[in-house]
C-alpha cells in the first residue's frame, strides 16, 4: 500500500500542500487520505487582505495557470471580529478537499490574530461541526448573536 501524505507548510498566510510528497510533515484532520491523493500537484492558498478573501488559484493538468481560483471571502465586523460568508470553488474541481483548505486557512488565520469569527457560509459551518477543533469552536460566534 502507498503511504504517501501531504506536506503541510503554512507561512504568512500561505499554505503549501504537495500531495506527491512521502515525507511527512505535519497531517490535518481536515484532509483525507483520498483527496490527497486525488491532488496531483501544490495547491497554495493566498490571503488577499484588500479583496478580504483567501484564495487558489487553479492549475490545469499541464501546470499552467487557468483563469479559475477558488475563493473564501470575508467581512471585517469591527476589529477583531470576521464574517466569513462565502466560500466558492469551480465546479470542475469540486470534490478534492480545496474549499477545506481555504477554510482551514481562513480559520487558522482567525486563530492567528486571537479574533472571533461569524460563520454565514454554510459550508463553513458544515467544516467547523465535520472537524470539531477547539481551537475553532471557541472563535465561533454563531449567526444571529
Amino acid at each position: 500500500m502507498n503511504s504517501m501524505r501531504p506536506l503541510f507548510l503554512a507561512k504568512n498566510a500561505r499554505l503549501l500542500i504537495q500531495a506527491n510528497n512521502i515525507q511527512r510533515v505535519a497531517m490535518s484532520n481536515s484532509i483525507s487520505q483520498a483527496e490527497a491523493n486525488a491532488a496531483t500537484m501544490p495547491y497554495v492558498v493566498g490571503h488577499d487582505k484588500a479583496k478580504k478573501e483567501f484564495y487558489i488559484k487553479i492549475r490545469s493538468e499541464d501546470g499552467a495557470n487557468s483563469e479559475d481560483k477558488a475563493l473564501l471571502q470575508y467581512d471585517i465586523i469591527r476589529d477583531g471580529f470576521y464574517d466569513l460568508y462565502h466560500t466558492e470553488v469551480p465546479p470542475v474541481f469540486r470534490g478534492k478537499g480545496i474549499a477545506k483548505l481555504l477554510a482551514k486557512a481562513a480559520f487558522d488565520f482567525v486563530v492567528e490574530q486571537d479574533a472571533k469569527m461569524r460563520l454565514s457560509c454554510t459550508y463553513l459551518q458544515k467544516y467547523l461541526e465535520d472537524n470539531k477543533l477547539p481551537q475553532y469552536y471557541s472563535r465561533n460566534v454563531p449567526v444571529g448573536k
